[in-house]
């Protein structure tokens, strides 16, 4: 895997109806049972979906893989919870969730089964896309990735992704117009490592409508702390509308970066300890270890509105 990137990014908090066990407070390391694959009923399924996107005049099909619980069943009309979750520069949705099938042996993809399996978490489906139009996009320079973050964010993800997820699968989206889409923000979720948190923090400002939970991972927002708390109030909503549980290894340079960046943001009256979460993995380098130990701990977080 890809992680080259040294990002010039960088008091714990319980949040408020999000609180972990008392055991939990600080940041732990999934068992090690979680390294190797689940029972073979209790493996979810990869599938990709292919969808169409516009820039600059040119329409790509692109594709985005999509994690199944081991409960879906395409015969049984029960909606599940989405999270959306985006990679890094230089990598790809297979960082996270392999290929298609069920058995992959990434270790994100190890920990969901093993967190849905027992309990740790309720069954949700995952969305992997990728920011790039195709991998000719990639350049020496993780700064080059920020247009596309931003991008993502304000066209592809609302208006070409999300209205293809909602008509494919069962999520609590009733349809798939804007409207529809955002009343169901509250079973939405977007999150990302590295530049994919970059996006995360861009998808907070842009499509607050339709996202109610924020999983950044390694890497601060783009934007300061004025023009996210402005977001808040141009969407109509206040500071009980929104969490965001924000993470980075303890031993990975962009916690340099995040670290003021959420001090700044709590200096915000709109962010407060209660919505906005930060911890450390306290050994964590900028890796796939860590984020799978960040995404372990944060995801208990997430859809408890």
């Amino acid at each position: 895997m890809r992680y080259t990137q040294q990002a010039q990014f960088e008091k714990q908090s319980v949040n408020k109806g999000h609180t972990l066990a008392q055991s939990e407070k600080r940041m732990v390391v999934p068992p090690k049972r979680y390294l190797q694959q689940a029972s073979r009923d209790q493996r979810g399924s990869v599938k990709k979906v292919t969808y169409q996107t516009t820039q600059q005049h040119v329409q790509y099909s692109k594709q985005a893989l999509v994690y199944l619980p081991a409960d879906y069943r395409q015969d049984r009309q029960k909606p599940y919870d989405v999270l959306y979750l985006m990679h890094g520069w230089n990598m790809s949705a297979s960082d996270f969730l392999g290929e298609t099938g069920t058995n992959q042996m990434t270790r994100w993809k190890l920990m969901i089964d093993h967190a849905i399996a027992e309990k740790r978490i309720k069954p949700l489906i995952v969305v992997a896309p990728t920011y790039y139009q195709d991998r000719t996009r990639i350049t020496s320079d993780w700064d080059d990735d920020l247009p596309l973050n931003r991008r993502f964010a304000t066209q592809e993800l609302t208006n070409d992704l999300m209205p293809v997820i909602a008509s494919q699968f069962y999520t609590y989206a009733t349809g798939t117009q804007p409207s529809q889409l955002q009343q169901a923000r509250n079973h939405q979720a977007f999150a990302g490592f590295s530049m994919g948190s970059a996006t995360t923090w861009f998808v907070f400002q842009y499509d607050l409508k339709f996202f109610r939970y924020f999983m950044p991972m390694s890497g601060p927002n783009a934007s300061d702390a004025a023009v996210m708390a402005k977001s808040v109030k141009s969407a109509g909503l206040n500071q009980d509308d929104f969490f965001i549980a924000a993470s980075v290894g303890g031993a990975d340079s962009t916690k340099y970066a995040m670290k003021p960046a959420i001090k700044s943001l709590w200096r915000q009256s709109v962010f407060t300890k209660d919505n906005l979460w930060y911890r450390e993995d306290q050994h964590g380098g900028h890796d796939e270890q860590s984020f799978t130990n960040q995404s372990y701990n944060a995801l208990p977080l997430l859809f408890k509105q």
